[in-house]
């Protein structure tokens, strides 16, 4: 019997290593291990090994067991990972790759839902669950040459007990920016999720003096408020993602790397007219409209950058002379819009539609949606000694 203190996890991994070759004829393992170290708050890991002759389908399995007690050292929960991987090919060099994973994982929620009081200073959301996902992934793997890859892989992950809100039913994970604080209020662990897609990627190692990167993802993310049933685009669904890097090696220590990304617009909730125009003098700001949460989109992210080395090299140390600059296209970044009223031409007061004095509810106020996107370039000169 192993006895931990209350804030302590015990965590036991086992890792096989071999085949299943009806002619093959287990050896006796080398390397074989069992190790137990310390990680983090009281981590520890069981590991063995076994190896096998002939070997040409090496199937590996892990298992995690994982069991938390909380500081008041009641029992709180049991997580259990199981990730399998499957992967088949030649036996001196393998090209293609089958590869396969099945998980669940619990998570805590955000500290500002663990923390939250009420005017009483009580924990409202002590009773809070952990947040379960169960992950799917499956792709292939290319490998026409030792430097060249290429994967494609589908996946698929399921949430239960996300939190949400017990004042509007929203989802946190359907609060972007435009909700301020997110997770300061009390919740109920009642919410699904869901987030599907596939991803591409193209590495090529530096040869010939040339290296790249290259992925493109497709990603849905969706999540459910205090019904369960009606999933709603999250504050994360960006749909596309590109990453694409080159970088290239000249002559007389000069190097050049480009570095490319893309996202598209995530979603966020349009203001209510007719509540925002009659709240703003007393709120500041205008009043988003929650039967249409999520339904609009930012405009997508796109980022060029670049940087230029010149290194000298001599005997005891190296100097690299570099200038790197970001957003060198001047893109302009997607903002959240902000509303407002319009104001008069000196900018000393609200202008008004009829001419008298602006009305405490609004109603001759002049609305206007303001989109804060601005682009802005980051260069940067600086050098590197390497002794």
């Amino acid at each position: 019997m192993i006895i931990l203190p209350a804030t302590k996890s015990i965590v036991f991994r086992l890792q096989l290593n071999g085949c299943t070759h009806p002619k093959s004829k287990a050896i006796e393992p080398f390397g074989k291990d069992i190790q137990s170290q310390t990680a983090g708050a009281g981590q520890y890991q069981l590991h063995k090994s076994l190896f096998f002759q002939k070997s040409i389908l090496p199937i590996r399995v892990k298992a995690l067991h994982l069991s938390e007690l909380y500081n008041n050292h009641r029992f709180i929960d049991v997580c259990r990972k199981t990730q399998t991987c499957l992967s088949s090919g030649t036996t001196n060099q393998t090209q293609w790759k089958l590869n396969a994973s099945v998980g669940r994982y619990f998570k805590t929620p955000i500290y500002t839902v663990l923390g939250f009081r009420d005017l009483e200073g009580n924990f409202l959301n002590r009773d809070s669950k952990y947040i379960r996902s169960d992950h799917y992934v499956a792709g292939v793997e290319f490998l026409p040459t030792p430097s060249t890859r290429f994967t494609v892989e589908s996946f698929y992950k399921r949430y239960a007990n996300y939190p949400v809100s017990a004042r509007d039913g929203i989802s946190l994970a359907n609060q972007g920016g435009e909700f301020g604080a997110i997770g300061n209020e009390q919740v109920e662990s009642s919410g699904r999720g869901r987030a599907y897609g596939a991803e591409f990627f193209f590495q090529q190692k530096l040869t010939k003096k040339l290296f790249a990167v290259f992925s493109y993802t497709f990603v849905c993310s969706e999540f459910t408020g205090l019904d369960g049933e009606t999933y709603i685009p999250s504050a994360w669904d960006n749909r596309h993602l590109v990453s694409a890097l080159l970088g290239r090696k000249f002559s007389r220590g000069w190097e050049l790397g480009l570095k490319y990304r893309f996202a598209g617009g995530v979603p966020y909730t349009p203001f209510d007219s007719e509540a925002s125009r009659r709240n703003y003098l007393s709120l500041g700001t205008g009043v988003l409209d929650y039967s249409r949460l999520n339904t609009q989109r930012l405009p997508v992210f796109s980022q060029f950058d670049f940087r230029v080395d010149k290194k000298w090299n001599w005997r005891r140390f190296t100097l690299d002379l570099f200038l790197d600059v970001q957003n060198a296209f001047l893109t302009p970044g997607p903002t959240l819009p902000a509303y407002t009223f319009g104001r008069t031409e000196d900018n000393s007061r609200f202008a008004s539609a009829d001419g008298r004095p602006l009305q405490l509810d609004g109603s001759n106020a002049i609305p206007l949606i303001l989109d804060q996107g601005d682009a802005t370039v980051l260069p940067t000169i600086g050098f590197i000694i390497e002794f």
